[in-house]
């Protein structure tokens, strides 16, 4: 598993709430039409992140360690890329407009590399300065590319649309790393003192707040939408669990039924102005299941049909667009990924 933080995270699914909810209740979804999708030809296909447009991508795993991103349109149409001499093609995220950032190998262990891929198919590679290895965790609506580059710690860097890079770190930090950011230009992310992990927000004065879970000994923060409010995971000593951090820095945790922990990845502003966040939770076996959860408290769980139940297997749901559309794979009895797009 290469180190690029939460997109292999999202991938293993194996290593990753035990919060106490302080207000809300607990419904399985009303309604929801499932669509499963593959990439012809691949062993797994993983989507990652969707759009308002309803544009997909991801990437799928072929043989020989050999992995494409893909975007699929509406209509269902699948395009299969790869950046410039990849071996290995992840994508993190389209924004609005199709543009979809990501990192890329030449090589299985190699020197990783970001990329922006146009909507016309258009490619740019992202090598941060000075830097050995750089790896992309997101963009904005705006097409500034976040994600970290490795020296001789890991740095923090924003990338603008016209090419130009800005590296920077949390202040006292061994590591920095930004996980999302908004349309605004607001950053959210961890930093590492070399003991544990704690919460960063990177305002668009480039100015840095800290912040950490109460009680926790890990914070965590995944996930910014533009309303400024910040999603993500703790750690305590039995567990993992989830919070969301309001613009005014109160923090509320809550648990997901019938789970031993979880983990946030997407938080959006819906059409309707609510805030809803997307994640996935786990039991003791562990088997994977899909959650959403409102500003009002309410949790409902989901799992795509097809799905195992046996350890490893299950839904994740990893990305949600303003019609709260879902996006995200599924692992099925005999161990095959594939992916799905959940429409309320």
């Amino acid at each position: 598993m290469k180190p690029i933080g939460r997109l292999a995270r999202r991938i293993a699914g194996i290593t990753l709430l035990i919060g106490l909810c302080a207000a809300g209740w607990a419904a399985p979804a009303l309604t929801e039409t499932f669509t499963e999708f593959e990439v012809p030809g691949a062993t797994n296909t993983f989507a990652v992140s969707i759009n308002d447009r309803g544009e997909v991508t991801g990437f799928a795993k072929f043989s020989k360690s050999i992995d494409h991103g893909f975007i699929r349109l509406p209509d269902g149409m699948l395009t299969s890329f790869d950046a410039p001499g990849a071996r290995q093609t992840w994508p993190a995220q389209i924004n609005g407009d199709g543009y979809i950032a990501g990192t890329y190998w030449k090589r299985e262990g190699g020197r990783p590399h970001g990329f922006v891929r146009s909507p016309d198919g258009a490619m740019s590679t992202i090598d941060a300065p000075q830097s050995q290895r750089t790896y992309v965790r997101g963009m904005n609506a705006t097409g500034v590319v976040i994600g970290e580059c490795v020296d001789s710690i890991t740095h923090g860097f924003l990338r603008e649309p016209d090419g130009s890079i800005v590296k920077f770190d949390v202040p006292g930090a061994e590591s920095t790393q930004p996980a999302s950011i908004n349309k605004l230009g607001a950053i959210t992310g961890s930093w590492g003192d070399g003991f544990t992990s704690h919460g960063f927000i990177r305002k668009p004065d480039g100015s840095i707040l800290q912040f950490d879970v109460p009680r926790a000994s890990g914070t965590a923060p995944t996930t910014i939408d533009n309303a400024g409010r910040i999603a993500g995971y703790f750690e305590r000593g039995h567990g993992q669990g989830v919070f969301v951090r309001q613009p005014n820095g109160k923090i509320v945790r809550f648990s997901v039924p019938n789970s031993k922990s979880a983990d946030a990845f997407d938080l959006t502003v819906g059409k309707d102005g609510t805030s809803i966040l997307v994640g996935s939770a786990w039991d003791t076996v562990p088997h994977y299941f899909g959650f959403l959860h409102t500003r009002r408290g309410n949790v409902a769980t989901f799992e795509a049909p097809g799905s195992g139940t046996g350890p490893a297997q299950g839904t994740w749901g990893l990305a949600i667009n303003a019609h709260k559309v879902v996006a995200g794979y599924y692992i099925d009895t005999s161990n095959i990924s594939r992916a799905f797009i959940r429409v309320p």
